[in-house]
């Protein structure tokens, strides 16, 4: 028996936060109705978080841009806006801070669950008028191969469907399945870390601060959630994470208060807690015939500056742009000037925010002493100098 054959003008590869952020940009930003499909070898739980309680750090322009596609009105009750940033050495004095006040805004940032933006962004998708008939989902049924063809690319899926689209947008996550079919190469760097990531109750609370403090161990952030609870990120070596897992959560919050110190008091909750091995993962090429890769597909970062989701926002703000105006001229929204575009508008952010990241992990993962001086002189330097203070506080922001 024949398979029948389902054209769509773009499929989205992946489920997840940045699949169905773009969904949503594409029926937001476009005004000619698209027929579009969301495709994703996980079921519509897991792809969209399922009950995973881990939070993102959203930036303000990340926060913006939510609430231009109407998801961030039934996310605002679970966001927890960040007002003040407090980096520290434990080794030494130095220490700076950047305060939304200083900017006229009302937070630096927001803290959600992860569960939650996928809520408000299929929420959101289902609640536009006339939109969610142009929609179709195959959940727990990811994409298989790719044929290459002049005007259009063929997918076949795992249960056998056969569709074509003008466009394959890659939202798959850091394995993508859309990069390894295309056979685009990847730069890998693993820095031999692990997060040890968990949700925290301290006894003073956070007072909307967000705390990030470098010890001899690692890394140690902390940010403000709703219900006076904390998100902890603890970077550290494989070996330590290890040792680290394996305590009670009774040593580990001693251990935990030895290395952070006394800035929100005893901790008194210690949540689940979960590793991840750290990497970072960068595709120079993020575009091919009638494919483009967003999000992790095309860069997973480092979690020390907070970026890798905020980086996302962008690829996805970026590609809905240029497929409005695509359609808005009457162009092809596959072809090559949208593709190529794409790569030299985003190959900009992508290696600025690497660099700056990759930069971070090794300044403050060193112990040399004169590396140790010269970094505290400058977290003391960035409370007097404005215009550093400031460049640094816009690219926390997201602009």
């Amino acid at each position: 028996m024949m398979t029948l054959t389902t054209h769509y003008d773009i499929i989205i590869s992946g489920g997840g936060l940045t699949g169905a952020a773009m969904a949503l940009s594409l029926f937001s930003q476009t005004t000619k109705p698209l027929r579009i499909a969301i495709v994703d070898s996980a079921d519509k739980q897991q792809a969209s978080g399922g009950f995973d309680e881990r939070v993102i750090a959203l930036s303000y322009g990340s926060a913006e841009y939510l609430q231009t596609l109407g998801a961030w009105q039934a996310l605002q009750d679970r966001a927890c806006a960040i007002r003040d940033i407090h980096v520290s050495d434990r080794s030494f004095y130095g220490k700076a801070r950047i305060n939304c006040q200083d900017y006229q805004l009302d937070a630096l940032g927001y803290v959600a669950p992860l569960q939650a933006i996928a809520s408000s962004l299929y929420g959101q998708l289902q609640q536009s008028p006339g939109k969610a008939a142009q929609l179709d989902e195959y959940f727990g049924n990811g994409i298989e191969s790719l044929e290459w063809q002049k005007s259009q690319l063929a997918v076949k899926l795992r249960q056998g469907q056969k569709l074509t689209a003008d466009l394959l947008l890659a939202c798959d996550g850091g394995h993508s399945k859309c990069r390894q079919l295309a056979k685009i190469d990847v730069q890998s760097k693993d820095y031999q870390q692990v997060a040890i990531v968990a949700n925290v109750q301290t006894a003073r609370a956070h007072q909307h601060k967000a705390f990030e403090r470098f010890t001899e161990s690692g890394p140690i952030a902390m940010l403000p959630m709703t219900s006076n609870r904390c998100s902890l990120v603890w970077t550290l070596s494989a070996d330590t994470a290890t040792e680290y897992m394996a305590l009670s959560d009774k040593d580990f919050a001693t251990t935990l208060q030895r290395a952070f110190g006394d800035w929100l008091g005893p901790f008194i909750r210690i949540g689940k807690r979960q590793s991840f091995p750290l990497k970072l993962v960068h595709a120079g090429q993020i575009t091919q015939h009638r494919l483009a890769l967003l999000g992790n597909a095309c860069h997973t970062l480092h979690p020390i500056a907070g970026q890798g989701f905020n980086l996302s926002v962008r690829d996805v703000a970026c590609m809905a742009s240029l497929i409005s105006d695509a359609l808005n001229a009457g162009e092809d929204i596959g072809g090559y000037p949208v593709l190529s575009a794409y790569q030299r508008q985003r190959s900009v952010d992508h290696n600025t925010i690497i660099q700056l990241t990759d930069s971070l992990v090794h300044c403050f993962s060193n112990h040399y002493l004169p590396l140790v001086v010269g970094r505290n002189l400058g977290l003391k330097a960035l409370n007097y100098i404005s215009p550093i203070k400031a460049s640094l506080a816009k690219t926390t922001m997201g602009y």
